[in-house]
Order: structure tokens, then C-alpha cells, then sequence
């Protein structure tokens, strides 16, 4: 904490001294010791001014009123009386003391007797079957529960129809990437093309991402290809100093020491050493020279350990 700022509250474990300051539970503060005691969470007071001594005020305390009493108790632990804090009844998460449970653990339902008891959920996997023991409301993750709440079903993955009324999960079609029942595809994978009854078939242009409207023509290539603009084929994606003519499906090179193309015929950039002019790239003609685009006789700029002189024609 900056000089000069002022806590409110401490984090666990630290004690908030006299001067608003928060000190490590142990730890003797150079000013603001105080005369009170101080709770510094998880069951521990704070003496600051005893040397900074940190002691448990009651086992099993969360939050301590002295250093001998309890205010609140850990998780699964009830304030039985301020100096002692009892365990909760079994398979109890949270309760008012040690034979009244108010908030079962996943798996147990709370029976309403009188002492109450978290008897288990008898559908394998369940997470919560507050109504019935035998009938799952909430399956634990990764299950999903049967229409009927008979049972916890594996979850289904994102090509599968979830059938909860079965209590299963169906493939639509091995080549779906989603379903809309249990023999209807509602998406396809990559490369497969969906028809109106629902199936997906693959899309007949080699490396073809996405041919949604017609199987015979791609809308979207995979990743390194390029789609023909007739959509019949993939072509391999042009490199930095090609033109990628999508009517023709090729690459063609622009210039020898392009770096990127204009068109077919025209550069866009040229390569180290080389000058754009006209579409064209020409060489510098000064040695050692990396970037010459004010005139290829004087250089801008020379390659990596070289400068280039005042005049900058060498």
C-alpha cells in the first residue's frame, strides 16, 4: 500500500493497526500498535501490541469476536457457543448447528426430518435432487438429466442431438458439426456441403472449407488456398512477389524482385537493393545500398553496417 493511504479492511491474515495500517498476523507494527486486539480472519486474533503475537481464538473459528471467543465458524462448522464451533451433521455443507443442516453437499437432499438428515441421491452422477431423492434436477458436470429425472446422462458433444427424453445422445450424421434432431444435421464439418434432407456430403473441389450452396462449388478454400472465382477449384495461395489472378486460378510473377504485385504485370513493392519505377523495380546502383527510392543513383538508406555518405551516392 502506497505511503500516505489508509485501510478499512484487511485481507486474511493481516490485522488493521491503530494507524490504519494492514500488518501480517505475527508481525509487530513500528507505529499504531494500539491496545485492542484484533481479528485477523481464519481464526486468528492479533496482539499488536504483545510483540505481534497471532493466536486461534476457538478451533475451527472463521471470524474471532476476543482472542477467546468466536463470532462465525469455518465452512461445514456451527457456533455452538461463542468458545466452541461443532461440525455440521454428515454430507452437510452448511448448517445452524450440529443437528440441523440448512444447505446439503452436491449428491444429498435434505430429508425435513426432525433432526434433519442429507440423505444421497440415488441417480448415479446427480448434483441435485432437492424434490426426490430419486429424481435428478440438476445432473453433476458433464452429465445431463433424462426428461424424466430417472437418470444422468453422459453430456453430449456439439455433433450429437441431445434425445433427454431417452436419455441419450444421437449422431445425426457422422459429418455434422451440429444437429437439429436425431437424423437431421442442422451444420456440417469443414468440407462437407449440407443438403436439404440434412445429411452432409463432402464437397467434391480439393481443399474446399466451406461449399454451403452447392457441393460442386467452394465458397471458402482451407487455410494456404484461394478460391477460383468460378469457385471450381482451390489454388495454392501466391507468394509476396506473385499476382494471385482469382478469374484464372494462378500466380503469376510481376516482376523478378517484386515483393508484391500491382497486377500481372505491375509491382506494388520491390525487394532490398531495388527501387519501384513505373511498376518496375530497378536495382540501386549505389553498392550496398538497401533503399533507393528517391533515385536509384543516390541511396536513402544502406544495408545493415553501412551508412551512406553525404551525398549519398555511395
Amino acid at each position: 500500500m502506497p505511503d500516505g493511504e489508509q485501510a478499512f479492511n484487511c485481507k486474511d491474515g493481516y490485522g488493521l493497526s491503530s494507524d490504519n495500517k494492514c500488518i501480517a498476523c505475527g508481525k509487530t507494527p513500528v507505529t499504531g500498535t494500539g491496545n485492542d486486539g484484533k481479528n485477523a480472519v481464519s481464526g486468528k486474533w492479533w496482539e499488536p501490541w504483545n510483540s505481534g503475537t497471532c493466536t486461534t481464538c476457538v478451533a475451527n473459528c472463521e471470524t474471532c469476536l476476543s482472542k477467546t471467543t468466536c463470532q462465525t465458524c469455518a465452512a461445514k462448522y456451527a457456533l455452538a457457543t461463542a468458545t466452541s464451533c461443532v461440525n455440521c451433521p454428515a454430507n452437510c455443507d452448511a448448517c445452524s448447528s450440529g443437528t440441523v443442516c440448512t444447505t446439503c453437499a452436491s449428491g444429498y437432499r435434505n430429508n425435513g426430518a426432525t433432526p434433519n438428515v442429507c440423505e444421497a441421491c440415488t441417480v448415479t452422477n446427480c448434483g441435485n435432487c432437492n424434490t426426490d431423492k430419486t429424481k435428478c434436477d440438476t445432473c453433476k458436470a458433464g452429465f445431463t438429466a433424462k426428461t424424466d429425472k430417472s437418470a444422468c446422462f453422459t453430456a453430449c458433444t456439439a455433433n450429437q442431438f441431445n434425445d433427454a427424453a431417452g436419455g441419450k445422445c444421437d449422431t445425426c450424421d457422422a459429418n455434422a458439426a451440429t444437429c437439429t434432431s436425431s437424423t437431421v444435421a442442422n451444420t456440417c464439418k469443414t468440407g462437407y456441403f449440407k443438403t436439404t434432407a440434412g445429411k452432409c456430403e463432402t464437397c467434391t473441389v480439393s481443399n474446399c472449407g466451406d461449399c454451403l450452396a452447392d457441393k460442386a462449388k467452394c465458397t471458402t478454400c482451407k487455410a494456404g488456398f484461394t478460391v477460383k472465382d468460378d469457385k471450381l477449384t482451390c489454388f495454392t495461395d501466391c507468394t509476396g512477389g506473385t499476382f494471385s489472378d482469382s478469374a484464372l486460378g494462378t500466380c503469376t510473377s510481376c516482376d523478378a524482385q517484386a515483393s508484391s504485385c500491382a497486377s500481372k504485370t505491375a509491382a506494388n513493392a520491390c525487394k532490398t537493393g531495388y527501387r519501384l519505377n513505373a511498376g518496375k523495380c530497378e536495382p540501386c546502383s549505389v553498392a550496398n545500398c538497401g533503399n533507393c527510392n528517391t533515385s536509384k543513383d543516390l541511396c536513402d538508406t544502406c544495408l545493415t553496417k553501412y551508412a551512406p555518405a553525404t551525398d549519398k551516392k555511395s
